[in-house]
């Protein structure tokens, strides 16, 4: 059973969002992500692109960030 994140938690993912989402677009690209997290490994980097871009267009927006962390 999943539960709505709190208003605070998505002021928290919306913050967080925005900062790795350079480019402000609404979406958070391969080269934006790679930018924000070097250390991940290209293995680990697809695994996440994997189980975050929900519809498969390569970014990963909004709603499929909180998909994934909100919790």
């Amino acid at each position: 059973m999943s539960t709505e994140p709190t208003a605070e938690r998505l002021a928290e993912l919306r913050k967080k969002f925005d900062e790795i989402d350079e480019s402000g677009d609404g979406f958070i690209t391969e080269a934006e992500f790679v930018r924000h997290f070097p250390h991940v490994a290209p293995e680990a980097r697809a695994a996440v692109s994997g189980s975050m871009d929900a519809d498969g267009d390569g970014r990963i927006s909004f709603e499929e960030f909180v998909r994934l962390l909100g919790g």
